[in-house]
């Protein structure tokens, strides 16, 4: 399912809640955004991208297909095509005339069985997100934070772009980029609350005052050794040690032929 797909998904979505929503002319040899959404006084450029399932997945469902059962395991890594999705829309998105106070949107679709893998990579980009064992002091249970911004981060590196929409075929939510100059008003727009009114959220800076998460927010050198492990600790007294992000799936081909009287 491609950026057409992801596009009809998004005005399907964004007019079904009352915004008003056009096509962005295409100018040839220019890079544009598909969509400007409008509630009220509040514009929004949108640019609407699929992710397709990953090679690990494809291989799952035939091995599955031939052995009648397969199962693999998979590390959430940063990706570099990825980043090379955000990075266009990036582009697309400030070369593309509006307001200035326009919020500017990647709207991303994975509608397919590989969603929540697809985008959990996808966040990891994003975020440069790590989570983390978090330890205060001995005497103390450890405890399991998610970190914002520990590894270098497209949001970072793309503080044009306002926020990301993370969709599967049931759900999906806005993530807030925290070097967007507009993040503040974003959160004051109609599309915000209605996501907010759904636990359809995230936002690092909200998370993070209210204990639940970690944020790097300071331009360290993140490739030089024990960077992060300094910051976190000065910043928040915490010790602390990455975790490794996995994803364990199965399949079972089962034959419905078997089932028939």
């Amino acid at each position: 399912m491609g950026d057409e797909f992801s596009k009809l998904h998004a005005k399907i979505c964004l007019a079904g809640n009352g915004f008003a929503v056009e096509d962005v002319p295409q100018v040839p040899g220019q890079p544009r955004a598909d969509l400007r959404v409008r509630w009220h006084d509040e514009e929004y450029l949108v640019e609407a991208k699929g992710k397709t399932e990953t090679a690990g997945w494809c291989a799952l469902l035939s091995e599955a297909r031939a052995q009648g059962v397969a199962t693999i395991g998979r590390e959430v890594k940063k990706v570099n095509a990825i980043s090379a999705v955000i990075r266009k829309a990036h582009k697309q998105l400030l070369a593309t005339p509006a307001d200035n106070h326009a919020f500017r949107i990647l709207w991303l679709v994975a509608a397919h069985p590989d969603s929540n893998f697809v985008l959990a990579s996808v966040e990891k980009r994003l975020y440069g997100l790590e989570n983390l064992v978090a330890v205060r002091s001995p005497r103390r249970q450890p405890e399991t934070r998610p970190c914002y911004y520990y590894c270098h981060s497209d949001f970072l590196r793309f503080p044009g772009l306002d926020a990301a929409i993370l969709s599967t075929k049931e759900a999906g939510r806005m993530c807030i980029n925290s070097f967007s100059s507009r993040r503040d008003q974003l959160r004051m727009s109609r599309l915000y609350q209605i996501l907010a009114e759904n636990g359809a959220i995230r936002d690092p800076e909200i998370e993070e005052e209210r204990g639940h998460a970690f944020l790097i927010e300071d331009r360290i050198n993140r490739s030089a050794r024990g960077e992060q492990w300094n910051f976190l600790r000065k910043k928040y007294g915490y010790k602390t040690c990455v975790m490794a992000d996995s994803y364990f799936n199965g399949l079972v081909n089962i034959d419905l032929d078997q089932f028939q009287s």
